[in-house]
């Protein structure tokens, strides 16, 4: 794989040129030998550069650029840039897949051809890089944080887009996208410059926009510079901004406003790697929800010990943490509804952490090594405790007037550590190893990817959006091998689009001996596009006996996934 690299073009790669895509790859490496001095005058050459020549010779052009790296046959040119005005009216090229960080001023303007445009590592997007690109459909960007005026103007094909790390796009950037219903802005994107998206959405069925995600996680809204002929029907923000949003200029006066749970981080940051939620205001008037989902690291009182977003709470039912480190001293206090938390990775309890949660039902905690004084005091729908190291503190009282505790489960080959240890032996009748009795864990779980709080259009793909669905015991996620369109959400069918070159992937650490797929109506797996050893078209099942199952979807059109049914050993 060749990163192309450079500063000009001089020659080829102009208007007319049979030049039908470009990849990272397909490329020809020369080194630059002492004598050599280049077809035309260019950019300072030195002994030890090396220069790109594509094929064939009938579509040559030259980059200049160093740090060449073998990777066992494939190459890799760092620091990579489209230059400006590069591969502006190749009226034939169809993809544009590159490794590039910046993308020139002009770059691909006029390339009427092009459908799909995969910049996996672009950082930047120039003026005009790809306006009046008409037939552009895909843009995957994960990585770019600006969007430059007149980036996509007249890219009438585009339906969405999805800048999960974009924090500033300019004037101008997606005007006249008349086909682009979703549009989607990441967490740090707290600007958007005028006319941005004029007329977008203008010939989808209602002129509008369908539906727009603000993700911005700083204080106040994502400010908008005066917009012409731009309206959205359904705007999704962070819920505790919803009063914010209200009066937004662009929400259609038939349209609606929702506030989504999922928050990456809420505007409060410490030293703590993934952030800590610290303060009983980051929810503001709409107050806590019943259901909550965060990738913060801790949970703790704020300053001056003011209570933490849960403490003496009665509306918080359940909570997913996948990243959660730490809770710290009456984290959850008195959190009375509180019947479930998901924290796989949670190392430490403080005391009275969890103290007076009397609906609390259950606690996996694999990775737990301290249990401080009292910190399930009170619990007493407290049913079974689930640890996975070899040893774990535990402070006095921690499971005091815990009525309905009937088990403390611990691997196997720990049973009598646990049993004689400091304050466990207080303990020693409930603690029993992993396979002595039932297992807490489920036999069937249902993934159904309509209780994740999806947004119509949600890209889903794992490696674009970083998103999983998780279960009990089991884990899905999308994957796309190559270019194309990636697996996408849509509330009318309540299920996911599964494209060409797309695969949904369940992995477990258990043993999975069959899953059950919810397909809407015939949009599904026949013995033509699918037809992985074990799966039945027929049923709608794999059957075997693997920690990961994987459908690939090998055609056109697409597959609708609502729901799995999980089946484990």
């Amino acid at each position: 794989m060749v990163t192309i690299y450079g500063n000009s073009i001089s020659g080829g790669f102009t208007s007319g040129t049979p030049l039908v895509a470009i990849y990272t790859y397909g490329c020809q490496v020369w080194p630059v030998e002492e004598s050599w001095t280049g077809p035309w005058p260019g950019p300072e050459v030195h002994p030890g550069d090396f220069y790109v020549r594509w094929t064939p010779s009938t579509a040559q052009g030259y980059f200049f650029g160093g740090n060449l790296e073998d990777y066992g046959g494939y190459y890799e040119l760092s620091r990579s840039i489209i230059p400006n005005v590069g591969f502006d009216n190749c009226t034939e090229m169809v993809t544009v897949e590159t490794t590039a960080l910046s993308i020139g001023i002009q770059a691909f303007t006029g390339c009427t051809s092009i459908t799909s445009v995969n910049l996996p590592h672009c950082t930047s997007v120039g003026r005009s890089a790809f306006s009046g690109c008409l037939n552009i459909q895909s843009v995957s960007m994960p990585e770019c944080t600006w969007i430059s005026p007149w980036a996509f103007t007249y890219n009438t094909q585009l339906s969405a887009v999805v800048l999960p790390n974009v924090e500033y796009v300019d004037q101008y950037a997606f005007a006249s996208c008349y086909s682009l219903g979703y549009i989607m802005l990441g967490r740090n994107c707290g600007m958007v410059g005028s006319h941005a998206f004029d007329r977008a959405g203008m010939s989808t069925g209602n002129n509008m926009v369908y539906s727009m995600k603000l993700s911005y996680a700083g204080s106040g809204i994502c400010v908008f510079g005066t917009q012409t002929s731009f309206v959205v029907q359904n705007l999704y923000v962070p819920w505790w901004k919803t009063d914010q949003y209200s009066n937004w200029a662009y929400l259609s006066n038939t349209g609606n406003i929702y506030g989504y749970y999922y928050v990456s981080y809420p505007g409060y940051y410490s030293e703590e790697s993934y952030g800590t939620l610290s303060s009983s205001g980051i929810f503001g008037s709409a107050g806590v929800p019943s259901y909550f989902e965060t990738d913060a690291g801790v949970v703790a009182r704020g300053m001056n010990d003011t209570p933490s977003p849960f403490e003496n709470n009665s509306t918080l039912v359940s909570a997913s943490m996948s990243q959660l480190i730490t809770v710290s001293a009456r984290g959850f206090y008195s959190c009375t509804n509180l019947r479930e938390l998901y924290a796989p990775k949670l190392q430490e309890i403080s005391g009275h952490a969890f103290t007076g949660c009397t609906s609390l039902e259950y606690m996996d905690i694999p990775n737990c090594s301290v249990i401080g004084n009292s910190a399930f005091f009170g619990c007493t729908s407290l049913s079974y405790i689930m640890l996975g190291l070899s040893s774990c503190e535990l402070g006095s009282y921690a499971f005091y007037g815990c009525s309905n505790l009937q088990s403390i489960l611990v691997p196997s080959s720990y049973v009598e550590d646990y049993r004689s240890a400091v304050n466990w032996s207080d303990y020693a009748s409930l603690i029993v190893g992993y396979g002595s009795e039932p297992g807490p864990e489920p036999q069937t779980e249902t993934i159904d990817f309509s209780t994740f709080g999806l947004v119509d259009r949600e890209v889903v793909d794992y490696d674009q959006s970083g998103k999983t669905f998780a279960g009990d015991s089991c884990e899905v996620k999308f994957t796309i091998s190559g270019s194309g369109t990636k697996a996408t959400y849509y509330i009318a069918q309540s299920a996911v689009r599964i494209y060409n070159n797309c695969s949904v992937v369940i992995e477990s650490d258990r043993v999975i001996s069959s899953v059950k797929f919810t397909w809407s109506s015939s949009y599904k797996p026949t013995t033509d596009d699918a037809n992985p050893q074990g799966y039945d078209p027929n049923t709608e099942t794999w059957t075997g006996s693997s920690n990961s199952v994987t459908l690939t979807k090998t055609t056109t059109s697409n597959w609708r996934l609502i729901s799995v049914t999980v089946t484990y050993e």
